[in-house]
């Protein structure tokens, strides 16, 4: 009897956790994602003459990945069709990946310059895989900051260990989360005023 309530502890979590999982993999916008093709005519210059400045919305336009060593472009285009946007490539450092490839899709939240955004995050010979959950805030300069959202379920198995053997190695890394993001390069954004204004 003992053996069964024993083993009915150990299980339990593990069926939650894979609950929360399954859970987690269904959602309206990662169907979204799946669902959408590659998409045709997607050059830089192509884009910048498809996006019209003054009858576009704001988080629309060409966007130039700000990580060291990156040079990508996407584009971030509305789907006329639903209330999401597309994030498509437009020219990839990883030459596997071909322009016009939808590497995410958003979605505005209810705060100003505010999106949720679930973008790939790894390329697999069929294709990009692996797409994580952020919230994009846009800033009026030309800065699209990337927040990556941790909602995930884990089972700390060392509550089963004794005390005197319950060591761990954790990694800790202080960088801040709020430096990874993009920078628009099309519409020109509005410069910020540097110096100081004279009347």
């Amino acid at each position: 009897m003992r053996l069964l309530q024993h083993t009915c502890k150990l299980l339990l979590p593990v069926v939650i956790l894979l609950a929360a999982i399954d859970a987690q993999a269904a959602s309206p916008m990662g169907d979204y994602l799946k669902s959408t093709p590659r998409l045709e005519g997607f050059s830089l210059s192509e884009v910048a003459n498809t996006i019209e400045p003054n009858d576009c919305d704001n988080i629309e336009g060409v966007w130039q990945i700000s990580a060291d060593g990156n040079d990508g472009l996407f584009a971030i285009v509305r789907d006329k069709y639903t209330s999401y946007y597309r994030m498509v490539v437009v020219d990839s450092a990883d030459r596997r990946v071909e322009s016009g490839t939808v590497m995410g899709a958003i979605i505005p939240l209810a705060a100003d310059g505010y999106y949720d955004a679930r973008i790939y995050r790894s390329v697999k010979p069929d294709g990009l895989a692996s797409p994580k959950r952020y919230t994009l805030q846009l800033h009026e300069d030309g800065r699209l900051i990337f927040k990556p959202v941790t909602d995930k379920y884990t089972i700390d198995f060392w509550r089963l260990i004794p005390y005197m053997y319950r060591i761990r190695v954790r990694h800790i890394n202080d960088r801040d989360k709020n430096l990874d993001g993009a920078l628009r390069i099309w519409p020109e954004p509005i410069k910020p005023h540097d110096g100081p204004r004279t009347l």
